[in-house]
């Protein structure tokens, strides 16, 4: 019995020390970076900065809540500055675990930014700023998916974030007052309790991802 249970210790040691390390499952938190997501547009530019991670790119298929609630909406109105990509066609360049790419296909990337609810009020036109908190998965393919159809990624990767989202509302007054969101909100990533201030952050080597899926469009 006790030559049994010992030769169990064993297998089920190996087994731990076989399987893939714990770490690699740890979502990357981003520190920095931006996402720039259009409010009725639904094409969005991003960079996403972590420690060993760095993104930047295009990508098509976000949606915000404002595209839903605010085409227009009366004061008193409860809005909130989210949105989601899904399943989103992306390109971009950037360095993972070490290895740089500069073209690198991110199909299927998906992400949620969740921010409180407000509620809409006054006679003017106004900016909101909100602190919110994002969650998502991203995978890089070395072939063009439109192409070649999903192929074994080069890494997939759990993200995670906070920061600020500033959203501008014009106002119109004519008849019936109404506020109208703009047509961009700017969520911007930070790697401390969020502060209502956006910074900038200079996106680099985005030119060609637009490029991709420009060329992509134009192929379908």
């Amino acid at each position: 019995m006790r030559t049994l249970t010992l030769r169990r210790l064993q297998l089920a040691l190996l087994a731990v020390l076989a399987g893939p390390p714990l770490a690699a499952a740890d979502p990357i938190q981003i520190t920095s970076g931006f996402v720039h997501a259009g409010v009725f547009d639904p094409s969005a530019q991003f960079a996403f900065e972590g420690e060993g991670f760095s993104l930047a790119g295009f990508a098509e298929a976000f949606s915000s809540t404002l595209s839903l609630a605010c085409l227009p909406c009366a004061p008193g109105t409860t809005l909130d500055l989210g949105g989601a990509f899904h399943r989103t066609d992306a390109a971009g360049s950037g360095v993972v675990d070490g290895v740089a790419y500069s073209e690198i296909f991110l199909d299927g990337m998906t992400g949620t930014f969740s921010s409180p609810s407000f509620q809409i009020s006054g006679d003017q036109a106004l900016t909101m700023t909100r602190n919110f908190t994002f969650t998502g998965t991203i995978s890089g393919y070395l072939l063009n998916p439109w192409f070649h159809g999903l192929t074994e990624p080069a890494f997939t990767k759990t993200l995670t974030g906070q920061g600020t989202v500033r959203g501008e509302f014009l106002f119109n007054a004519d008849e019936t007052p109404l506020f109208w969101a703009t047509r961009v909100l700017q969520y911007e990533f930070t790697d401390a309790a969020p502060v209502p201030e956006p910074s900038t952050l200079l996106l680099v080597g985005t030119g060609a991802a637009l490029a991709m899926l420009r060329r992509r469009r134009s192929q379908r």
